[in-house]
């Protein structure tokens, strides 16, 4: 108990951090883009470190995508029946 905590994964920017001193790449950050399929992880996580990101539609994304539209259509629905 009292111990201290240390996060470790997306999206918290240690990880992504680490990733970029692994790679040891001399690339300024805004070349680098983040490519993922989760809002929550990936691509916040590319925020916190200042990278750029772009959400694809598949995985996750894609589950998530799906099910609002689901939802939409039966409100849709429902404002029209009744």
């Amino acid at each position: 108990m009292g111990g201290k905590v240390v996060y470790s994964g997306k999206p918290h920017s240690e990880i992504f951090q680490a990733v970029l001193n692994t790679l040891a790449l001399n690339v300024k950050k805004k070349k680098i883009l983040m490519i993922g399929d989760t809002l929550e992880t990936d691509i916040l996580g590319a925020n916190n470190i200042g990278i750029d990101s772009a959400l694809v539609l598949t995985g996750n994304a894609f589950r998530i995508a799906k099910a609002s539209m689901f939802m939409i259509k039966l409100i849709y629905l429902k404002m029209h029946l009744n």
